[in-house]
């Protein structure tokens, strides 16, 4: 299937301290691209002590998809996240999670240079053992990709 693409990551290791703890990463893509579409699909897990500190579990996914206008310079763009951490500590793990949203739009023009405006969506929920606290957020962007 043309412009179809699957690969696989992982690493297997020890950490670099005296303790010499576990490392674990898994990996995949898939990602189907062609003149008008792009969509990727992305997943990971993983463990492992982060920074010397606590162990730690990981694992997310994102989702990202782009339709170009078959006649016009103008695509419209989006992609999810999901993010979760979880951390032993005090003899209980507590998961951080972390989702993101964007959505925008890109004008292609001069030699696909773009101009792109888009809006994110973050939320963070991170838990400590009590009520979450759940910051969340919203930038605006406007951006200009140029290429050489």
């Amino acid at each position: 299937m043309p412009g179809l693409q699957l690969s696989y990551s992982m690493a297997l290791g020890e950490g670099n301290d005296t303790l010499r703890e576990p490392f674990r990463m898994n990996n995949i893509f898939l990602s189907h691209e062609t003149r008008i579409t792009t969509f990727t699909v992305q997943a990971y897990s993983g463990d492992g002590k982060e920074g010397g500190g606590y162990p730690a579990s990981y694992e997310g996914y994102s989702f990202f998809g782009e339709f170009t206008l078959p006649s016009f310079p103008l695509s419209i763009f989006g992609r999810y996240d999901y993010f979760k951490t979880s951390r032993m500590g005090v003899g209980i793990f507590t998961p951080d999670i972390n989702k993101i949203l964007i959505g925008g739009l890109a004008w292609k023009f001069y030699k696909d240079n773009r101009l792109i405006i888009d809006i994110e969506r973050s939320i963070y929920e991170r838990g400590v053992g009590g009520p979450a606290l759940t910051p969340e957020e919203t930038i605006a962007e406007l951006a200009l990709e140029i290429v050489f």
